[in-house]
Order: structure tokens, then C-alpha cells, then sequence
């Protein structure tokens, strides 16, 4: 298990992402599982390499990265075996993939998702590799 100071000292997180996966990690062991994170992207050594995890796709919204007001730009996606990072709007994403995963981990995803209902509804819908939390 990962500490909380631990997370924002080693592995350089904020204190509000720090407390988020320190208690996602409470609830749910991420070794050997694959996980989808909406709307952020935690570091691949600390997930795959420290965690555990089997995999861990990093889903943003493209459309939410162009008109960010701070002028940011999305960096070059991330494609590895085990660990990605996706620039896709997510409704159409999770129609094709959502069954992918065996948990959904998210710090801030009502920001980066411009159909929010519709991403909500395609989470909540029953089949598929998941955990109940």
C-alpha cells in the first residue's frame, strides 16, 4: 500500500490527487487489473510499476483539452502494452470499450466530459468486467 505523504513527496502528486487515489486504494487493489482513469492520467510508474496494475488507460476528452483557458495543450498520446493515454470523446469510447476494464477511477471527470449524462449512462450500465465498489 502507498502512503498518502508518499504520493505527493515520491511520486510528486497534488495534495488533492494525492487524497483521491489514497482512498481509491483504500477500497480496491489495482494489482493485476485493468483500469480506466477519466479525465486525468496518474504516472505510469507509479500505477504499472509500483501498483500493480495490469493496465491503466487514461481517457480525456480532445474536444476539452482545446479550450481549457489556461492554454494548455494535450501532449502526444501515451501507447504502450499496459499503459495509454487517449484523447477521444468519451461517449463514443465507452461504447466500444467499456467492458475493457475491470474498474473506472476519476479525480475530476465532470470537467472533461462534454456529454456528461451520456458518459454517466454508458458507466452504469450492467454487464462487463467490473468490480462492485
Amino acid at each position: 500500500m502507498v502512503d498518502l505523504g508518499q504520493l505527493q513527496t515520491m511520486w510528486g502528486l497534488s495534495p488533492h490527487q494525492a487524497s483521491f487515489l489514497h482512498a481509491f486504494l483504500q477500497i480496491y487493489n489495482v494489482k493485476g487489473k485493468d483500469i480506466l482513469e477519466l479525465g486525468g492520467a496518474m504516472p505510469k510508474a507509479l500505477v504499472i510499476d509500483h501498483l500493480g496494475a495490469n493496465s491503466w488507460t487514461c481517457l480525456q476528452s480532445l474536444e476539452y483539452a482545446k479550450f481549457r483557458d489556461d492554454n494548455q495543450t494535450p501532449s502526444t498520446a501515451t501507447d504502450s502494452a499496459t499503459y495509454q493515454s487517449i484523447y477521444a470523446e468519451a461517449e463514443s469510447y465507452l461504447t466500444e470499450k467499456r467492458y475493457k476494464y475491470d474498474a473506472v477511477f476519476s479525480i475530476a471527470a465532470f470537467e472533461h466530459f462534454l456529454k456528461l449524462p451520456t458518459v454517466i449512462r454508458l458507466l452504469r450500465q450492467p454487464g462487463g468486467r467490473r468490480d462492485t465498489l
